[in-house]
């Protein structure tokens, strides 16, 4: 019989031993293969836990950033002309020329009491009908 000189640390626990069939004088080798500590695997650590989580928020958090870039993207496109969007995206300046232009600058005095008090369809109608008046 011949062994290994750490042989002695092996047992059932932290081996696997293999019968084998050879041609050989006695006909049967037994075959044992282990590891001091074992074959169990180790236990997950707290950095495993913590690179885990700090990858799940930030996939999150990048997630969010690309669906808040997509509402602004969407908004942009409800309040300005295609034209000049198309025109800004690749770089270039959006000018444009008006036979008869007429800018108004108002302040409603109370304005924001007044808001408190009504909802936003209410607010809609209001300042419609002020400014309905003016022109």
């Amino acid at each position: 019989m011949a062994s290994s000189p750490g042989a002695s640390i092996l047992t059932d626990s932290n081996s696997v031993s293999v019968n084998l069939n050879l041609t050989t004088t006695n006909n049967m080798w037994t075959l044992t293969v282990g590891k001091e500590g074992g074959f169990k695997q180790k236990r997950i650590t707290w950095l495993s836990v913590v690179a885990v989580t700090a990858s799940l928020i930030f996939s999150w958090m990048f997630l969010l950033l690309l669906i808040s870039k997509e509402q602004c993207k969407q908004l942009l496109w409800k309040m300005m002309p295609k034209t000049a969007i198309k025109k800004l995206q690749r770089g270039g300046t959006v000018v444009e020329k008006h036979d008869m232009v007429t800018i108004f600058f108002s302040d409603i005095v109370g304005y924001t009491g007044i808001a408190d008090c009504l909802t936003p369809m209410e607010i809609m109608s209001m300042l419609n009908k002020l400014y309905t008046k003016f022109d």
